[in-house]
């Protein structure tokens, strides 16, 4: 299995010489995709843990609004990876629609391990006993902690990616800003929902004629008649921002003293 998210946005020439390397083997190509209304809450959250420090608002007009010719760098790499009937399209004129499989993202209220045993079917070892209890879970953020991390990458400098990576995206959002408690989940705007009602029933109904294998439900990729009620970063407050960053301060500098010290850990008050 030869797997890398990136993958996604390959474009025509790029898919087309990676199918021709892997001749004369019988390639197959997996794709996984998931709701909008959950994914672009999702998609904004990742782009700030790779120093992104568009707003939410701002971020859903780059994404929505702009016309492809005028998209930032960020905009259209996610069109390039989320036009999901674009990215089949084009893998499917290469491989054959029978060989490409669309897998569907089941909703949070399915048991935890669905996604892998679609995926495991998928390749054949739906019968191989996996322990996915090692399997790291890429967790939101509260809306408080992500907006702090946004507003961090503001006041940042021009930080080397490594460093970036490895001190802000792994430590401060994966480790300490993912341990604190979740509130209220990210809302949808009210006036992008009808955006998000149509674009999700459009999309189903192309996905549907394109002839690939689903595994799944196509219709887990629709837009709730009714988006649940949560929270935008304009309405965390300052006591809630202050509340998060002490938080942050104090466990980095307890984990920094741990690995200096070789310390077991300690609960840290927030």
């Amino acid at each position: 299995v030869i797997s890398h998210e990136l993958t996604i946005g390959a474009d025509d020439a790029q898919a087309a010489r990676a199918v021709e390397s892997l001749a004369p083997a019988e390639l197959h190509v997996i794709v996984t995709a998931r709701d909008l209304a959950g994914l672009l809450p999702a998609e904004w959250q990742e782009t700030v843990k790779h120093r992104n420090a568009r707003s939410w608002p701002d971020w859903l007009g780059d994404i929505i609004d702009t016309p492809p010719r005028r998209r930032r760098p960020r905009a259209k790499w996610f069109w390039s990876a989320h036009d999901t009937v674009a990215v089949l399209q084009r893998w499917s004129e290469l491989v054959t629609p029978q060989r490409v499989h669309l897998i569907t993202v089941p909703p949070s209220s399915a048991p935890a391990d669905l996604l892998w045993r679609r995926f495991a079917g998928v390749i054949g070892v739906e019968d191989v006993d996996i322990d996915l209890s090692g399997a790291r879970s890429n967790a939101s953020l509260g809306v408080a902690e992500v907006e702090l991390l946004r507003r961090l990458n503001e006041r940042l400098p021009d930080l080397p990616q490594w460093f970036y990576g490895r001190h802000v995206k792994s430590n401060l959002a994966h480790v300490v800003l993912a341990e604190r408690p979740k509130g209220a989940r990210l809302q949808l705007p009210e006036e992008r929902q009808d955006w998000v009602r149509a674009q999700s029933a459009r999309r189903i109904k192309r996905l549907a004629g394109l002839g690939v294998d689903v595994v799944g439900d196509l219709e887990e990729l629709a837009a709730p008649d009714v988006f649940p009620r949560g929270t935008t970063p304009e309405e965390v407050s300052d006591a809630e921002l202050l509340d998060a960053a002490i938080y942050a301060l104090a466990s980095s500098i307890e984990r920094r003293y741990r690995g200096v010290a070789r310390l077991r850990p300690t609960a840290v008050q927030s």
